[in-house]
């Protein structure tokens, strides 16, 4: 999944956004994000990224150095299934089974950092370039148990609220930490179980 317009990239020259405000404006189509007051030497380097092997520029404008270190990278995914306890996820990444991973998504609740989930089974999918697996939630709190169970209540009376045809989205991050689909996991036009209503 990628964000942003690939073949036509457009920067947008704008006011600062925190994390939320940027993910939405790379949702949009928009390839980056350069903030007022423009630094033109940051703006000249941007380019040249997005123009890819064209040269814009001799030599870089900016300070790069070589080093050592490590990051956690965010990997946008669609969620298949969800439960209390565990989520089906495809993405374009094959993980470890046994690794352990910390999940970002609304479904946590609204200030959560997040919870940290192990990998059951990762395993191609047939006829596609995309990955299935199944991650199992680790030693989340109640109040996120209580957010997971209200946000599954609200998943199941939206799914009532559209048409048939209509997939309704959620986000979830995987971090190794995102926005994808929601799939109701059994047929809607029977009763909602216990606890569900």
């Amino acid at each position: 999944m990628q964000f942003g317009n690939q073949n036509a990239p457009v920067i947008l020259l704008g006011a600062e956004r925190d994390l939320d405000g940027v993910e939405k404006l790379l949702w949009q189509g928009y390839a980056d994000l350069i903030t007022k007051p423009v630094d033109l030497s940051f703006l000249f380097q941007k380019l040249q990224i997005a123009l890819g092997s064209t040269r814009l520029l001799k030599e870089d404008l900016l300070f790069s150095l070589d080093v050592t270190s490590s990051l956690q990278v965010s990997i946008a995914t669609d969620v298949l299934r969800a439960s209390e306890y565990s989520v089906v996820l495809r993405g374009p990444v094959q993980f470890q089974t046994g690794e352990t991973l910390r999940l970002q998504s609304p479904m946590f609740g609204e200030n959560s950092l997040g919870v940290w989930a192990r990998v059951v089974s990762s395993q191609p999918r047939a006829g596609e370039d995309h990955f299935e697996s199944r991650l199992s939630f680790l030693g989340h709190s109640r109040s996120t148990l209580t957010a997971v169970r209200l946000w599954l209540k609200k998943q199941y009376i939206d799914a009532h609220a559209v048409s048939s045809d209509t997939t309704p989205r959620a986000k979830v991050s995987v971090e190794s930490s995102i926005p994808g689909r929601v799939n109701p996991s059994r047929d809607l036009s029977k009763p909602a179980p216990k606890g569900m209503s």
